[in-house]
């Protein structure tokens, strides 16, 4: 039987990329310079929005693989 994960996917401004670096960062290699990062515990991903759909794909998809190393 086919495992299921719920998955919480964020694409965030860079208003709330800022904020969300500078008020509780979610670990200590995330800072504003980053662009994205994947938090096992929550199952949640959170990537900053490039405007390149391209981009943004393939950056959903690298902090997709970090859920599950």
């Amino acid at each position: 039987m086919a495992r299921t994960y719920d998955v919480q996917v964020k694409v965030l401004t860079e208003r709330e990329w800022q904020g969300l670096v500078t008020h509780r960062p979610p670990c200590e290699h995330v800072d504003e310079d980053s662009w994205g990062y994947a938090d096992p515990r929550t199952k949640s991903i959170h990537v900053r929005n490039t405007k390149v759909p391209v981009l943004n794909r393939y950056l959903l998809s690298h902090e997709f693989n970090h859920l599950f190393e």
